[in-house]
């Protein structure tokens, strides 16, 4: 399991770089946003919960070849 949380100390935008030691084959990346829906305390009385502090925008980059694509 592996998941990084940002820190809300630290101005926007925030970003995450993997790096490898070695050339890897990358087929897919899955990006998993904890919206805390299921958190009773955040979702009480909320026909819809109220998610602002979830991920509004966001890309992926991949440095190949000496550049980064997205």
């Amino acid at each position: 399991r592996y998941e990084w949380v940002s820190d809300p100390r630290q101005p926007l935008p925030q970003w995450l770089e993997l790096t490898f030691n070695e050339k890897t084959e990358i087929h897919s990346v899955s990006i998993v946003f904890d919206t805390d829906m299921t958190n009773p305390s955040s979702c009480r009385d909320h026909k819809f919960p109220d998610v602002a502090t979830c991920v509004q925008d966001y890309f992926v980059e991949v440095f190949a070849d000496g550049k980064w694509t997205g």
